[in-house]
């Protein structure tokens, strides 16, 4: 019974630990970085200890959950059977998503990585990268300011 019970907290503390280190990145932002400028807007809700973002990034919107389950995208204009994973680590958003990039008729297999970190002043710092087939092909860091 004790044996349990140790389970049962540390089930209980992990969960509280996950629900806490969720950052707080409601706001609209201008981002800045390697030769790029992108409003974001971020809208953030918490319902059972899950918390959502929906994140608007000028051409694509999602919303992601960050229970650490891989969720359907969908569909894009060129990016097929897209999906995510999210989770809160150390007070940052991280969102691993893959999907089919069609470009002129031809299928590619791509991973991204991006994550949203509270700065000082409001400020975020986001930080995402693109592998294709294997290959990195951009990794971008942006300072986001509040607008």
């Amino acid at each position: 019974m004790k044996k349990l019970m140790m389970i049962i907290g540390l089930i209980t503390l992990a969960t509280s630990f996950t629900a806490q280190a969720c950052p707080d990145l409601e706001g609209e932002y201008i981002c800045r970085g390697a030769g790029q400028v992108q409003e974001v807007q971020i809208q953030q809700d918490k319902r059972n200890d899950i918390w959502s973002y929906y994140l608007d990034l000028g051409d694509d919107e999602i919303t992601v959950l960050t229970d650490g389950k891989t969720h359907n995208l969908g569909t894009f204009q060129r990016i097929q059977n897209a999906s995510y994973k999210a989770n809160c680590q150390a007070k940052t958003l991280k969102v691993n998503a893959t999907g089919d990039i069609i470009v002129v008729g031809r299928s590619f297999r791509a991973q991204s990585q991006m994550s949203f970190t509270p700065a000082k002043n409001g400020s975020i710092t986001s930080t995402a990268s693109l592998v294709v087939n294997g290959r990195t092909l951009q990794n971008v860091k942006l300072d986001c300011r509040p607008l």
